[in-house]
């Protein structure tokens, strides 16, 4: 079986389960990526780094780091995140934190362990870890919960950037 196969076979399966498969210039994935952000609709999109590096420097305004309280994840942090959840992270990191109503923070350790309690840890590790692409969803359409009393977080909203902007977050605000 050749790439061109693989590829194929995979670009297949995708398709029939309902999704879409988009390919284009630089300009196109950039203008289609932040026409999405602008318009609140929640998606997902799979590009490469060089794309996706660029989609986060347009997005992440000093304004907007500003207003979202978006911060380095530090290495403490990291390294529960790493001893505790069994995600290794690569290169820089970055959140917002957020609190619960009853006084519990919700930042990126509970939300890698939000997201490998929903999605299993190895789609989080291949998230993290991806050499040539960069995930970026958009207008994330689900709730944070807070991991020790399970309670739903519906103000503000948790911004993430994890592993150097391989996956990360952008909201209709940008």
């Amino acid at each position: 079986m050749t790439n061109t196969d693989v590829l194929m076979d995979n670009v297949d399966r995708l398709v029939a389960s309902g999704k879409a498969v988009i390919s284009g210039d630089r300009s196109v994935i950039s203008s289609t990526v932040q026409a999405a952000i602008r318009s609140g609709q929640s998606s997902t999109f799979y590009v490469s780094r060089e794309q996706g590096i660029a989609i986060l420097r347009w997005y992440w305004t000093p304004r907007l780091i500003a207003e979202t309280g978006l911060k380095s994840v530090p290495e403490q942090e990291i390294a529960k995140i790493e001893k505790e959840l069994d995600v290794q992270v690569t290169g820089q990191c970055f959140s917002n934190y957020l609190e619960c109503p009853n006084g519990h923070t919700y930042g990126a350790y509970e939300f890698i362990q939000q997201g490998v309690g929903e999605h299993g840890p190895e789609f989080i590790k291949g998230a993290i870890a991806a050499k040539n692409t960069s995930i970026i969803r958009v207008n994330p359409s689900g709730w944070e919960v807070c991991r020790i009393c399970q309670m739903m977080i519906i103000t503000g909203g948790h911004y993430y950037s994890l592993g150097d902007g391989r996956y990360y977050c952008c909201r209709g605000n940008g």
